[in-house]
């Protein structure tokens, strides 16, 4: 794109089918986040309850736009916004994130893959960007796994072209997650699955992993 388009500027957007365009960062952004909201968009960050959280504080990102769909399609024209959470004419996609002091929009994770580790809350999105920073690793999943001792524990399910080592794989997550988020068990997966979106199919690899098709290393 650079060499096609050399004086071009790129920008990053976050956005949704259902909420559309949310934020853009540019080259100012800090490098995790997705910029700031756009003009006439509205975020905050809220609890389970739809009470208001403060910045840093970690929660679901609501969004107040006239961008907002009117809805889901139903039968017989009717229209509905299922799946969703509504506060205070604001929704929600149950995307996880949270603002910083000045006003910088980060993505934690999603609400539904969120897992409970020794009482804490772990992201699995968070974890997989630290290990998609290790050197060769393509692609990466993290599933939590039932621990009698911890109620979940995470493990890492990785696509590299080259052989990965067990030791500098818990070494290189140390030095960058909380002891509670890094994994313990590592799985080398030769065939990523995909699903028609070009995403990680993480019920296939969940149901792979339970049917003990990968050895850990």
């Amino acid at each position: 794109m650079s060499q096609v388009f050399p004086q071009a500027e790129v920008f990053e957007f976050y956005g949704s089918s259902e909420l559309s365009y949310i934020s853009v960062a540019d080259q100012q952004a800090p490098a995790d986040s997705v910029g700031k909201p756009l003009p006439g968009v509205k975020v905050s960050i809220r609890d389970d309850g739809g009470a208001l959280l403060g910045q840093g504080e970690k929660g679901l990102i609501y969004v107040e736009s006239d961008l907002v769909f009117e809805g889901y399609a139903g039968p017989n024209g009717q229209v509905c916004r299922q799946g969703l959470s509504e506060v205070a004419g604001a929704f929600s996609c149950r995307d996880v994130g949270y603002l910083d002091a000045e006003g910088y929009l980060f993505i934690t994770g999603r609400a539904d893959r969120m897992m409970l580790v020794s009482g804490r809350n772990v992201y699995p999105e968070e974890i997989e960007a630290v290990l998609l920073r290790y050197p060769g690793v393509r692609f990466a999943a993290v599933l939590g796994r039932a621990d009698r001792l911890r109620g979940t524990r995470p493990v890492a399910l990785l696509q590299s072209e080259q052989r990965l080592s067990r030791k500098a794989l818990l070494d290189h997550c140390r030095g960058h997650l909380a002891p509670w988020s890094v994994p313990v068990l590592y799985y080398q997966v030769n065939e990523w699955p995909l699903t028609v979106s070009a995403k990680t199919d993480l019920p296939r690899l969940q149901t792979a992993l339970a049917a003990g098709e990968y050895r850990p290393l």
